[in-house]
Parts: C-alpha cells; sequence; structure tokens
C-alpha cells in the first residue's frame, strides 16, 4: 500500500513544530505587534496568527529585514498548512547569496517542494546545506526537512537515521520527546513491507527497532492479538529503547480483553509440487472446523492462501495480516518454514506444520507442530 503525498505533507505539517517546546496558553502580557509575540504564537503551534505578525512586521521594514521576517512568515504559513500563502510570500523575496537569510530561504523552499510533492527538489536544495556549519536551530530544521524528504521518497530508514543524529544533538528532554511523536507520526504512513526491509538491513539497533514496530503498528492497525503480541515481543527484543515511551501512549489491550482468534490463515502449498498434500490438509481443516462449529461461541472465518503464487510465503504471510488474519496455521514444507523463521518478529503468531531445521534460533510467534510431509 502506498501513501499518498498529501497525506504524508499532512502529517509532516501537522506535527513540524517539534523543536518549538511547550505550548503558551496565557499570552496577555505580549500584546503588541512584534517579534517576541510571533515566537510565542510559533511556540503556542499558533501557526496562523505567527505568520500574521511576522508578515505585518515585514510590511513596515525594508530590505533583508523585510526579507526575513517574510521569510520567517513563509515557515509559519507552511506550518498551518497554507501553501498558496507560502507560495506567493517566498515569491516576493529573491534568493539571498548568503548566510542566515539565505538558510531561511533554502529551507522555505524546500519545505515548499515538499507540500508540493517534490522530494528531489526537496533534496537537492538541502544538500548543500548538510555542509554547512548552521547554529542549532537551523541544523534542526534542516535535518527535520531531510528526514521528510527521505519519508517521502520511500526511504524510512535514512530518515531514521537523521532522527537518530539530531537527537544526539539535543540536551533538552521536551525537544527530544517532541521529535519522537515526529518520527512516530511519519512512520505511522509508512508501507509495511517497505519498513520490513529497511528494518531487515538495518545495522543500528536503535533504527530497527523504530522500524521494527512501526511496521508492527502499521499491519496490524494497533488492535487485537497481533499487536499485543508484537508489542510484546519486540519489547523483549529491544529494552530501553526510546520507543518504549511512545508505547506507553499507545493502547495495547490485556490478554483478558482478548478473545480466541477471529480470523484464521493457512499457509499451504495449493498448487503445483506439493499441491496435492496441502489441499488435502486445508480440507481436512475445514473438515473438522464444521464439525465442532456448533460449539464454537463465536465462529472464525478461514482464508487458504497459497504460498507457491508469485511473492511465496512471506507474501501470503504479509497478505494475511493485512487481511485480518489473527492466527496462521503452515506453512507445511521446511524450507518455507525457514524462510518465515527469518524474520526478527512474527507480529501475527503461527503454528508451522514443519520444523526448522536444528541449531536455527526460533522468532517469537512462531510454534512448531510436524506433519512432516517430506
Amino acid at each position: 500500500m502506498k501513501i499518498g503525498c498529501r497525506n504524508r505533507i499532512t502529517v509532516l505539517l501537522a506535527f513540524a513544530a517539534f523543536s518549538s517546546g511547550c505550548a503558551t496558553s496565557n499570552l496577555s502580557y505580549l500584546t503588541g505587534q512584534n517579534e517576541a509575540r510571533a515566537e510565542v504564537l510559533a511556540t503556542g503551534n499558533q501557526f496562523y496568527d505567527a505568520a500574521g505578525v511576522y508578515i505585518g512586521l515585514a510590511t513596515r521594514v525594508t530590505g533583508t529585514e523585510r526579507d526575513r521576517l517574510t521569510l520567517l512568515a513563509v515557515e509559519q504559513w507552511l506550518l498551518a498548512g497554507d501553501g498558496r500563502r507560502a507560495r506567493n510570500a517566498l515569491s516576493q523575496v529573491e534568493r539571498p547569496s548568503n548566510g542566515e537569510l539565505l538558510w531561511l530561504w533554502m529551507a522555505d523552499a524546500a519545505a515548499l517542494l515538499l507540500w508540493e510533492g517534490n522530494h528531489s527538489g526537496a533534496l537537492s536544495l538541502l544538500d548543500p546545506l548538510t555542509k554547512e556549519t548552521l547554529p542549532a536551530n537551523h541544523r534542526a530544521r534542516v535535518d527535520a526537512l531531510l528526514a521528510d524528504s527521505w519519508f517521502q521518497k520511500g526511504e524510512p530508514l535514512k530518515a531514521v537515521h537523521l532522527y537518530i543524529r539530531r537527537e544526539s544533538r539535543l540536551n533538552d528532554l521536551n525537544a527530544i520527546n517532541s521529535g519522537h511523536i515526529r518520527l512516530w507520526a511519519q512512520l505511522r504512513v509508512g508501507d509495511v513491507q517497505t519498513l520490513r526491509e529497511a528494518a531487515e538491513i538495518a545495522d543500528d539497533p536503535i533504527a530497527r527497532g523504530w522500524l521494527a514496530l512501526a511496521a508492527i503498528a502499521n499491519s496490524t492497525g494497533q488492535r487485537g492479538m497481533g499487536w499485543r503480541n508484537g508489542v510484546a515481543r519486540w519489547q523483549v527484543a529491544n529494552r530501553n529503547h526510546p520507543a518504549g515511551n511512545i508505547l506507553s501512549d499507545l493502547s495495547v489491550p490485556e490478554d483478558s480483553l482478548l478473545n480466541y482468534p477471529r480470523q484464521i490463515a493457512l499457509l499451504l502449498p495449493l498448487s503445483g509440487d506439493n499441491g496435492a498434500a496441502g489441499n488435502a490438509i486445508k480440507n481436512g481443516f475445514l473438515g473438522a472446523y464444521f464439525a465442532a462449529v456448533g460449539g464454537i461461541e463465536n465462529r472464525q472465518i478461514i482464508r487458504a492462501y497459497d504460498v507457491n503464487v508469485e511473492g511465496g510465503v512471506q507474501s501470503a504471510y504479509t497478505q494475511g495480516m493485512e487481511e485480518g488474519a489473527d492466527f496462521f496455521v503452515g506453512p507445511l514444507l521446511r524450507q518455507n518454514v525457514a524462510k518465515l523463521g527469518s524474520k526478527e518478529v512474527l507480529p501475527v503468531p503461527v503454528l508451522s506444520l514443519n520444523y526448522l531445521a536444528d541449531g536455527w534460533m526460533v522468532p517469537p510467534g512462531l510454534y512448531q507442530f510436524a506433519l512432516s510431509p517430506e
């Protein structure tokens, strides 16, 4: 599933003020049109009001000061989601030659390109700034925009590395927590398969943990047994991970609130080699289920997935999760069990019908019961 650019930009803008600090509710002591008031409004996520103050101040001055205040207004309009006003205001400022004005202009222009879905253009603008020595506030914004660009491009591992690098420079706990919220929001609109693939190649355990947890959340919709079991296994594998603070704010159902699986997925060879054995198991499973269904209070949905079609067993497992499976039975053949067993985390539990080879580390969530057809 691909996430549309506009959804990604909505997340970008909704959390783009993560470095601003805590909101201020009482602004009565700042009633005039001055820059300090605009900063307080921006810190309180009142982006439209902050933009209005900045642009009002810009009309009173000329030259580089007018350009600086206009660029600050552009940033606030982008945070407010008003790309039209931001674009119009930016068009009134010629690209500066150097210094802080150039940094502001390039960051605003890159953010506007991201708003328009042009991640390549944003990256080309931001890349020269990675080689500059920037003040902390400018560096934080550039790193955030770079990360958003990589997310939009579909390369979440690079984006997560940027967030981790940014956090290493911070001493303010509020800014760190806000960065976690922004990162999680971006990950939550990510493609499940892309997140899984990024987690599998990540060398850094912190980056791998963020990506793996997001894959679990997005594949299960943060619901049911798959979500609870996935979180439990993730916590065992990722002790003291910074995403643990995010989990404390999320809803993870208790064991007592969960029912037996409502949807069971069979992972079997239904075509090609061993198709006869797979269909025999499917028919036997369905026959046993329907023979016992009268004594079951809540009936289950049973779906069978052919592991011999394109994508193999891993694709079948992913499809089953996306279609709501709470429990998997299969695969039947040892080679397919090994492919599932290579995963670090199986968010939805699997009862395999064959064993892994001796010495193989069994991932959490994989239970082995051999019919040994081979």
